[in-house]
């Protein structure tokens, strides 16, 4: 039943700020605007405290929850596992394993993401770079520059329809590619799925490394009675 809600949460959250990126009428802006305030680093670059305190209150009793289903970036990661193992073989399915965190490369990313979002407050250029490396950026950049054409033409294909009955609630769109982002948002895309499940948010993502840490302190965190273990990893696989 949880696992359930989770994925039902989920699913509305990446659902509703997707169309925060891609939405011409302002209709989605109008309405849930704040699904883009919930987002860690937007919260903590406007200092919106009380965002703050509800998601790291949210972490410390519930885990990393923020990641699978508020962030939109974890959410599409976890499709894109599903898919995999969707189509892969009963042992591919069943091939995930355990493995110790790669903490320096984990906390070297941090770091250099933090002294990035730091310059980034009165540099131009270094606040471009830290958005390379900020999740809620990441999806957007997927978002408008990969969905981004179909939405239009589809929009664009409405419109026609609508005016052809004298109907002109649709508006004619043009989408501007701009190449440098487009490039960046494709080598993202092809970076996550071809990653192993949540490797991008667990080693990479600055905001996972962040949660990470505080997630260890969480009340309802998992814990396995290794007195009671024997060995089958079935855990892991789940």
């Amino acid at each position: 039943m949880l696992k359930r809600l989770r994925v039902i949460i989920a699913v509305a959250s990446i659902v509703a700020v997707t169309l925060l990126f891609l939405d011409v009428s302002g209709f989605a802006a109008r309405h849930w605007a704040w699904m883009a305030k919930i987002q860690l680093i937007p919260a903590l670059l406007s200092l919106n405290l009380i965002v703050l305190a509800f998601l790291i209150g949210l972490t410390l009793l519930m885990g990393r929850i923020y990641c699978s289903v508020i962030c939109p970036l974890g959410i599409f990661q976890d499709i894109t596992a599903r898919i995999r193992k969707f189509f892969a073989g009963k042992k591919a399915r069943n091939s995930f394993r355990y493995h110790a965190e790669y903490r320096y490369v984990r906390y070297t990313v941090l770091t250099v993401f933090a002294v990035l979002l730091i310059l980034g407050l009165t540099n131009l250029t270094a606040s471009a770079l830290a958005g390379l490396l900020e999740p809620y950026s990441e999806y957007g950049r997927m978002a408008s520059q990969l969905l981004g054409p179909l939405y239009d033409s589809a929009n664009n294909l409405l419109a026609d329809w609508s005016a052809a009955r004298d109907n002109y609630i649709f508006s004619h769109v043009a989408h501007a590619t701009q190449w440098p982002v487009l490039i960046v948002a494709v080598l993202t895309f092809v970076v996550i799925v071809l990653m192993p499940r949540r490797e991008y948010c667990n080693t990479i993502c600055p905001v996972g490394s962040i949660l990470g840490i505080l997630a260890k302190h969480a009340w309802l965190r998992p814990v396995i009675d290794t007195s009671r273990c024997n060995g089958c990893r079935k855990c892991e696989r789940n």
